[in-house]
């Protein structure tokens, strides 16, 4: 009856070449393909405006796609307590690969900013801080914990997202 060899498979070093070829066609297409930031713009409905102009300046950045996770102005989180709306903010900040603080505004909304700061660093997330238009001063507690400050500038400010996201 039949001759009594096994079959191994293939030799190691033909599976690892092909393995090698199938790095390398991953590699070029994550190359070729851009890739998609997630991005926590922090903001209050009072700075609306700073916080759209930022939105405008992303959208219109070459090369660079975004999600936005942060609170849309036409679709805003009720929550009935402080503690709802903190858990809700984690739900917004958890997927973002970088939080964006518009600094400017951190001294009117200093609790929930700062709240939005302390979840970020929790959660192992860049801090990209964006001085305030108009030569305004950076308030001390956003530049201790920004891992990098930036002006309304696109350029620095999607460069910064690139390299700590």
């Amino acid at each position: 009856m039949g001759g009594g060899g096994s079959y191994s498979g293939p030799s190691s070093r033909t599976t690892e070449e092909g393995e090698g070829i199938f790095r390398t066609a991953v590699e070029e297409v994550e190359r070729a393909m851009p890739r998609r930031y997630g991005i926590f713009i922090s903001h209050a409905w009072d700075y609306g405006d700073h916080y759209r102009r930022m939105e405008d300046m992303l959208d219109e950045a070459e090369d660079f796609e975004y999600t936005n996770y942060s609170v849309p102005e036409h679709d805003p989180k009720h929550a009935r307590t402080d503690r709802e709306l903190e858990e809700a903010l984690r739900n917004q900040i958890r997927p973002a690969s970088a939080v964006i603080i518009l600094a400017g505004m951190y001294a009117h909304y200093r609790a929930w900013i700062q709240k939005e700061i302390d979840i970020a660093r929790e959660m192992g997330k860049p801090i990209i801080a964006v001085r305030p238009r108009g030569g305004q001063r950076m308030p001390q507690e956003v530049q201790e914990v920004a891992d990098e400050i930036v002006g309304w500038n696109t350029a620095s400010i999607v460069d910064a997202i690139k390299r700590l996201s």
